[in-house]
């Protein structure tokens, strides 16, 4: 549902938060358009949050790994 509310309000479509509150009160979702508004941002901060540790972890993993293939023995 997310991406469906970001593209309803990006730049192409242009719809506000409070109507697609609107919207979703019709399909019998009760939500402010600031509460939509919040909700969405939370998820990017987390999703971005979730990105950068598994980046950081698979660099980590990588060095390490490369670290024991180029070690002699």
């Amino acid at each position: 549902m997310r991406r469906y509310i970001d593209k309803l309000t990006s730049d192409k479509y242009g719809y506000t938060y409070d109507e697609v509150s609107e919207m979703l009160k019709g399909l019998g979702i009760q939500l402010s358009g600031s509460r939509i508004k919040y909700l969405l941002g939370e998820l990017k901060k987390n999703t971005r949050r979730r990105h950068k540790k598994e980046s950081s972890e698979n660099k980590s993993t990588t060095s390490e790994s490369m670290k024991s293939v180029t070690q002699p023995k």
